[in-house]
């Protein structure tokens, strides 16, 4: 038997908060999951030069005790310029972990974010997509596989591939950064 938590203690006209939008571009916020506690909102926002990837912890609150969405920015490792696009599809059940898809010279490639261990800051992992020559794919789902020999983390989505415009994957492994 599940439990239902409230997402937000307060709320804003009735049953609804409003989660604010990053200015400056289209008011266009889209939650598109929530952790099993309530606490950790992700999704996608618009920005001047696209769809950014977003989390909003709410319990980080501003002035009006509205949870305050902070962009996943993503950098190229090799330029460090900000990649123009990313989306926020799917969070962990524990909030560590966020799904979703990045912005690639190829095209959007499948990603994971997570906070590194060493330096505690959000980081992107590209999990890349079926179709080496011409990239479109998007993580959609996340979860745990508790004592897995081969990574306890699922990652599930859609990918274009050498043959199909669409088709489904799995990625299995760890939340690490590999080493160049």
């Amino acid at each position: 038997m599940h439990t239902r938590l409230p997402v937000l203690d307060s709320v804003d006209e009735g049953d609804y908060l409003a989660i604010p939008d990053f200015g400056g571009g289209i008011s266009d916020m889209n939650v598109k999951d929530v952790s099993a506690d309530g606490t950790i909102l992700v999704g996608t926002g618009n920005i001047k030069t696209g769809l950014r990837a977003f989390r909003a912890d709410t319990t980080v609150v501003d002035t009006d005790l509205v949870p305050v969405p902070v962009q996943l920015v993503i950098q190229d490792a090799v330029t460090l310029q900000t990649l123009r696009s990313s989306a926020a599809e799917a969070v962990s059940e524990d909030g560590l972990i966020i799904a979703g898809r990045s912005d690639s010279p190829k095209g959007p490639v499948a990603c994971i974010w997570f906070v590194d261990d060493e330096t505690t800051e959000w980081v992107v992992k590209s999990l890349g997509a079926l179709s080496k020559k011409n990239k479109d794919a998007v993580a959609t789902g996340i979860a745990y596989r508790s004592g897995s020999l081969v990574g306890e983390l699922i990652v599930v989505g859609r990918s274009q591939s050498i043959l199909y415009p669409s088709e489904a994957f799995v990625w299995t492994g760890n939340p690490v950064l590999e080493e160049e």
